[in-house]
């Protein structure tokens, strides 16, 4: 398991991963700061792991041109310490034990496509079908740093970003962004997650914030996407994760829910994802708390979903720097047995029916310790 980490907030120069280890994924090591490198002045962003054969992969990105200004209330204190914008480059280290890491190698500059930072949350897929059998696909997308005026190392302030993927023909030893990618003047379309439908084509699912989950496919092995539109699933401005099961299901870690981080539930698709029925439910929240980042693996019947905790109050307190202790949150682990764990009949009630009007929700910034696990 990797997770990043600072003191107080994210993008503070202190901003570093942290991993632990498992042979069961219940019981680990204690935490330790990550085995790889990094740049002089940068830091690291959104840890996604891959594991093939006996090579793991870690992807992330890294902040090394883009620093917002400090800013709050000047009595707070650090209220004026300058954060790195979430994003930047993206790269990649590789391991065989998981304690010595490759160099790092990077995929994709920031300075690609008007230098906007890119950013990852989710991991790649490998086409196992069709056409592009073998093709690997790496969703990301940019971000604009929210300032009011342009800094030194930074995008306009008014560029537009948009979410693509990279894909690599080759196993992973080189990467080539898609050749369209995907704007809406309505909302963001960020942290990305693909799976692999029956037919060979990609699904391709995002976090907005507008109230829901958002879809687009591509046909072509990730080179070119649809429109993005709806899918009818509540989402609460949250990052979600999609995985094709073995038996070729579809399976949804994310929050139920159109405001807050609550409800983490896993839904299951038996139709490539036109349909969404619950099939268990991790967390029930209320707006007390926040489940957040969700990361699932499958390991044969079981499937683990890492995810992080935090109570609101731990969240406005870090957030005007007034906490002198921990926080109760942290990352937890769920397991889910596929075979009796599973909501059947009634109790699988449908989740995304035909669509209403839907209410806009204003965005909701939350902490973005995303967990990346490999088992």
């Amino acid at each position: 398991m990797v997770w990043q980490a600072a003191q107080v907030k994210e993008g503070e120069p202190d901003q570093h991963f942290m991993c632990a280890y498992s042979d069961d994924a219940k019981t680990w090591t204690k935490a330790i700061r990550m085995p790889i490198g990094k740049q002089r002045g940068a830091i690291p962003w959104a840890p996604v792991l891959r594991l093939s054969g006996e090579t793991l992969t870690l992807f992330f990105a890294e902040s090394s041109t883009c620093m917002k200004p400090g800013g709050g209330v000047a009595a707070i204190d650090g209220a004026d310490i300058p954060r790195w914008a979430p994003g930047g480059d993206i790269r990649f280290a590789t391991t065989r034990d998981g304690f010595r890491w490759s160099k790092r190698v990077e995929l994709l500059t920031q300075s690609y496509n008007t230098g906007i930072p890119k950013v990852i949350a989710n991991p790649a897929i490998q086409i196992s079908q069709g056409d592009h059998k073998g093709t690997l696909i790496l969703p990301y997308w940019e971000e604009v740093p929210r300032m009011s005026t342009k800094r030194e190392g930074c995008p306009s302030p008014d560029a537009t970003p948009s979410a693509g993927a990279l894909i690599s023909k080759d196993n992973g030893r080189t990467w080539k962004p898609s050749e369209s990618s995907l704007t809406d003047s309505e909302t963001w379309l960020i942290e990305g997650t693909m799976a692999e439908l029956s037919n060979s084509s990609v699904l391709h699912l995002f976090r907005t914030s507008v109230g829901e989950i958002y879809k687009s496919l591509s046909h072509d092995g990730g080179r070119t996407w649809t429109k993005a539109s709806s899918t009818g699933l509540p989402n609460p401005n949250s990052k979600i994760h999609l995985l094709r099961l073995a038996d070729g299901r579809l399976a949804l870690a994310y929050n139920h829910d159109r405001k807050y981080r609550a409800n983490l539930y896993v839904a299951i698709s038996e139709d490539d994802g036109e349909n969404w029925h619950l099939a268990a439910i991790v967390e029930k929240g209320s707006e007390s708390s926040m489940y957040a980042y969700p990361t699932m693996v499958e390991d044969e019947c079981k499937l683990y979903v890492a995810y992080s905790i935090m109570t609101r109050r731990d969240w406005k307190e870090i957030q005007e720097r007034t906490a002198h202790e921990p926080n109760g949150g942290g990352i937890y682990v769920a397991e889910i047995d596929l075979v009796s764990g599973i909501l059947r009949g009634e109790e699988a009630i449908l989740l995304n029916p035909a669509p209403e009007n839907i209410e806009v929700v204003e965005e909701e910034m939350g902490l973005s310790n995303g967990s990346a696990i490999a088992l």
